[in-house]
This record gives C-alpha cells, structure tokens and sequence, in this order.
C-alpha cells in the first residue's frame, strides 16, 4: 500500500526538526507535578507544578479528600524582568540538575502545617488560608531552609553560619561561629551534593532542640577557576574543586544545643568504643540521621551498626541528647 500523503495545511505539514527545537526545555510530555509531598496528617498533598506552558512553578496543595486544588503560593513579584538567583543557589541547583523557574524546592514540617520556600535567596513561609509571607530581605543569600518538626523554627545557612529564626517574632540566632573562605558550616561539600546525593547540611533532632550540622573545611583543595565568556562582561567563578587523586573536603559533624548555643563534635572513629559505648552509639545514631538512614559506603554503615548492636542497652535514652 501507498503511503497516505499528508495534507498541504499548516497543520499536517511536517515540522521542521530544528536545533531550537532539540534544545528547547522542558521537552514536550514533560510538564508535571513534581515534588510530592504529604502533610503530617495526610489530609493534605503539596507539589509544584507549572501554571501556564512555560517552566516557572507555584506550590499548589490538594486536600486528600475531596480533590480541592488551590494555589499555596506563587513566585514573588519583586519588579524585577527576570528571576535573580544568587551565585550559591546556582550552584545548588545545578547539581540536583533542577532546571526549572519560579519555586523550585520547598519544605514541611514534621507535625505542622508549615511550608517554607526559597526564592531569589530569600525565604518565604506559606500557610493555610494565607498569603505568603516574606522572612527575610537581606543582601546575602539563605540557602537550604529547614523547618523544625513543631513548625515554629526555621534554620538556615546564610554567609556560611547556621541560622535559627523564631517564625512568630522572626528573631534570629546564630549557632555557629569561623566561616570564612573555604570553610562553612551547614553547607553540603561539592562531593555530597554532585555523587551522594545529599543537598544538606543540617538538620533538625525529633524534639527541635537540637541541630546536627557539617562543617567543611576545603582549604586544603586548590582553587580552579571558571571562565564564563558568553556574557557581556567576564566572569570567573572561583571553585575549591577536589580532581580526582587530590586532596578531599575536611568534614566533622556537630550537635548543638539551641538553648545554650555549645556545639559537641561527634566522634567518627570506632577505636574509642570500648571506652566510650555511649557516646558512640549516640554518636552513631545522629550519624545515620544526618545520613538518611542507610546511605553512606557499607563499611560506614557496618561501623554505625556494629556501635548500635554492641551498645544497644547504652541507648535507652535520647541519642541526640548525649554529652
């Protein structure tokens, strides 16, 4: 049988396969929800979805029940022609390849009905029946938003120091103390973000009265700069950038306490086990939290486990609330 010829009209001629067409983003069939998420109670379903054709997302919530879809909130109207992200928000979302405009990535609490996105390095917080709420208008960027379990406390990471903001008076207090050039705290290193998948540095203990967190120390790596020439001016991004048989991040982990602002480092070396069981299996338990659980080499994992099996009588308190 003869093919079929196609229609002289515009709409049966065959497109052209273009470069603009090849390169074009999202590609078609690839509009969707993304980023699902339950509250506490599983009454109500957050994601992000486009509004129009284009790639600019809004957070929407859907009650469980009925199926009622409404808006939580939009991308800000600031007046600005284009969405500005500051250089560390770039570089966050390069590498969990986000591609996407508008709110990109948000947050929940754990027993709250509470959702907290970032946008143009600000921070937003969204409830029930309203609007979104600015938090902060600094000139410095705050990354990485992480709500407490009760909803009422937001931490952050802004110039490299952890950052503790009461939601009802918006006061701030700082945790930690040293960041300069090369070291920060509260920041995955590039290697946890760009091949372990993990876009954190800090996180929150079940009860909210603590905060585990990593400081990274990449002093030891060299600089390796990136030259962008496709603007109109230059630009060089500077990079502590750990080539394969080089140096690594220095990383330790800390807990600490928000009432007296004193951080206890953890100890990550199984030696001590024998002398210090319970501190170990404490240690080995904010560990495997801070890590999700069973990411990490197997042989981490094994030490973790071995600390948890052998003190496991030691444990019968809270593990985040040893020294």
């Amino acid at each position: 049988m003869g093919q079929t010829p196609m229609p002289d009209t515009p709409e049966g001629a065959a497109t052209p396969l273009t470069p603009q067409r090849v390169a074009r983003y999202p590609p078609p069939g690839t509009r969707i929800p993304g980023s699902f998420r339950f509250t506490h109670d599983g009454q109500t379903l957050y994601f992000l979805l486009a509004e129009d054709r284009g790639t600019v997302r809004s957070l929407f919530r859907e009650d469980v029940a009925t199926g009622a879809r409404e808006v939580a909130a939009r991308p800000p109207t600031t007046g600005a022609p284009a969405e500005t992200l500051p250089r560390e928000e770039v570089l966050r979302r390069e590498r969990q390849r986000i591609q996407e405009r508008g709110i990109t990535q948000y947050v929940l609490a754990a027993r709250a009905h509470v959702a907290v996105f970032a946008y143009a390095g600000d921070l937003y917080l969204v409830r029930p029946g309203q609007e979104a709420r600015r938090l902060t208008e600094t000139a410095s960027a705050e990354i990485d938003p992480q709500l407490s379990p009760d909803g009422r406390r937001l931490a952050f990471v802004r110039d490299g120091e952890v950052i503790v903001m009461d939601l009802e008076t918006r006061q701030e207090t700082r945790l930690t103390e040293g960041a300069r050039e090369g070291v920060s705290h509260g920041v995955a290193e590039f290697i946890a973000q760009e091949e372990m998948d993990r876009p954190s540095g800090l996180w929150w203990s079940p009860d909210g009265a603590r905060l585990a967190y990593t400081e990274v120390d990449e002093t030891g790596i060299p600089i390796y700069p990136i030259v962008h020439q496709g603007t109109r001016e230059w630009d060089v991004e500077q990079h502590h950038y750990p080539f394969a048989g080089g140096p690594n991040a220095r990383v330790r982990l800390g807990v600490v306490r928000l009432a007296s602002q004193r951080t206890r480092w953890l100890e990550l070396s199984p030696g001590n086990s024998t002398l210090r069981g319970k501190q170990l299996i404490c240690d080995a338990h904010v560990i495997r939290h801070a890590a999700g659980g069973q990411r990490g080499s197997p042989s981490a994992r094994q030490m973790y486990q071995t600390a948890i099996d052998k003190f496991r009588a030691a444990a019968q308190m809270d593990p985040w609330g040893c020294g």
